[in-house]
């Protein structure tokens, strides 16, 4: 209650040993009830906050998890679930799809917003961290390191001991890994940047209520980029019928062929280009479809705030 205010401050404030605030700062940054920042130490700004710091430590598992997770889960099914689509029946998207690296090889006059390489190369921190939706929900067996922190969120998820701090050649290794496993890049462009989620249909927080429920395009903007299907190269071999979390891609006997083919149904392709990495005969290709509509850049060149260190707090 008494943050943000110092620790000494809140020490006189209650009669406290200045050691014991401190060592009650730290234990809720651990648990995520606190947010350290280089302004001082905060209570989380939304429930988001709350959740993703308090499921992503894994430095926690004996004391919260996975008793933790399966509350989160619990209330993610009753409450927060259909909250989220409520809120997509508004009719604002909260992100936009990133395509795959590997899918836009041969495109030129990328946006700085659709391209993870330029992405990478511009951000001062990189790390990586545990999928807090993976832990919660663990309806899937994809990989646990897929959460990309960018800056501050960097520092932050280093800062706790809960992320691994990259290079930008590893940051690179690691998106083409997160495609090959058949995670869709969706990030939240905009002043406050600092993640990008790599997600399944199974377990994201945004992805499964909303494909539950139907209303993902309500909430999800698609990229510029929409799969194509050469009939003549596809061999019916269906890989990528188990790539696509949209549902996008439908398999069809063409008038002049013995063999069902892939189609794609334009109005329910996001553009996230997994399919396309994945087809063996390269029957797949990326066109795009859509105008260089804004596309927010998510890493603006603006000063940042110093890092917050370990040792300001504990």
């Amino acid at each position: 209650v008494e943050l943000p205010l110092v620790t000494d401050e809140i020490a006189v404030k209650l009669g406290m040993d200045e050691k014991t605030v401190k060592d009650m700062i730290y234990d809720m940054f651990q648990k995520g009830a606190v947010i350290s920042t280089a302004r001082g130490n905060f209570f989380p700004q939304s429930i988001h906050q709350i959740r993703n710091s308090s499921v992503s430590n894994p430095k926690l598992d004996d004391v919260l998890m996975p008793e933790l997770g399966d509350l989160w889960e619990t209330f993610s099914q009753a409450e927060w679930y259909p909250a989220l689509v409520k809120a997509a029946e508004q009719g604002h998207p909260r992100a936009r799809v990133i395509p795959a690296l590997k899918a836009l090889e041969g495109f030129t006059d990328l946006l700085p917003g659709e391209d993870m390489k330029a992405i990478v190369d511009r951000a001062d921190t990189l790390a990586m961290a545990p999928c807090p939706c993976r832990r919660q929900s663990h309806r899937c067996d994809k990989m646990i390191d897929a959460c990309l922190q960018f800056n501050k969120g960097a520092d932050y998820t280093i800062n706790r001991g809960t992320g691994t701090p990259l290079t930008k050649e590893e940051a690179l290794e690691a998106v083409y890994a997160i495609e090959d496993d058949g995670l869709v890049h969706h990030g939240y462009p905009g002043s406050h940047f600092t993640t990008i989620c790599n997600c399944c249909g199974d377990c994201c927080q945004e992805l499964y209520p909303l494909l539950q429920s139907g209303k993902t395009a309500l909430a999800l903007d698609k990229s510029r980029y929409e799969a194509e299907i050469d009939q003549g190269e596809c061999n019916g071999c269906q890989d990528c019928l188990d790539r696509c979390w949209f549902d996008a891609i439908e398999m069809q006997k063409p008038p002049d062929s013995k063999k069902l083919k892939a189609f794609v149904q334009p109005e329910k392709c996001f553009g996230c280009g997994l399919c396309v990495i994945t087809c063996p005969t390269q029957a797949i290709k990326f066109q795009r479809v859509r105008p260089d509509m804004v596309i927010p850049d998510p890493l603006p060149e603006r000063p940042r705030e110093g890092a917050v260190r370990l040792e300001e707090i504990h």
